[in-house]
């Protein structure tokens, strides 16, 4: 069997874990997606909470209800601070997933490149084969035709004298 045979199957088991990696990672970015879409729709929420408090507190507020504001934004900024972490988190495991995908596809580039120089090898042998075999039977044929009729007396030579 060929060597760019053998590689094939190596070759797509390659190929389906790349796209795999490339899965992967491209899950791995909408997860940091929806978390950061979550920690701006967090902190967009905390903006305007301080926005309305501080209408609220123009307009006068009780200490009960300036308590319940702080308590409340303090659990908002735990929610920031926790969504921040998860972002974190999940920007790690996407760099993690790109490396792992950019392995797979340096390791199926290699595999490719190495089919591709067997490809190459084996259409030279082949040419070599095909040139040594049309050799082969033009040496066979000439070998056949017989010697009187491929070389005809030369005739009169025009340099030698007739003296």
């Amino acid at each position: 069997m060929k060597p760019s045979r053998r590689l094939g199957p190596v070759i797509d088991k390659a190929r389906e874990s790349e796209q795999a990696a490339a899965r992967a990672l491209g899950e791995a970015h909408t997860r940091v997606d929806g978390a950061a879409q979550k920690l701006a729709e967090l902190e967009t929420y905390r903006s305007e909470y301080i926005e309305g408090l501080q209408h609220k507190t123009r307009n006068g507020l009780n200490a009960m209800q300036m308590k319940d504001y702080r308590v409340f934004l303090g659990r908002l900024d735990e929610a920031i601070r926790q969504q921040q972490q998860v972002l974190a988190g999940l920007e790690q495991e996407a760099g993690h997933a790109r490396q792992g995908w950019l392995q797979e596809k340096q390791r199926l580039g290699a595999l490719d490149k190495l089919n591709d120089r067997h490809r190459q090898q084996e259409r030279s042998d082949s040419d070599r084969r095909e040139q040594s075999e049309s050799n082969e039977h033009a040496l066979q044929r000439w070998r056949r035709i017989p010697r009187s009729a491929s070389c005809p007396s030369p005739g009169p030579r025009p340099w030698a004298s007739s003296s």
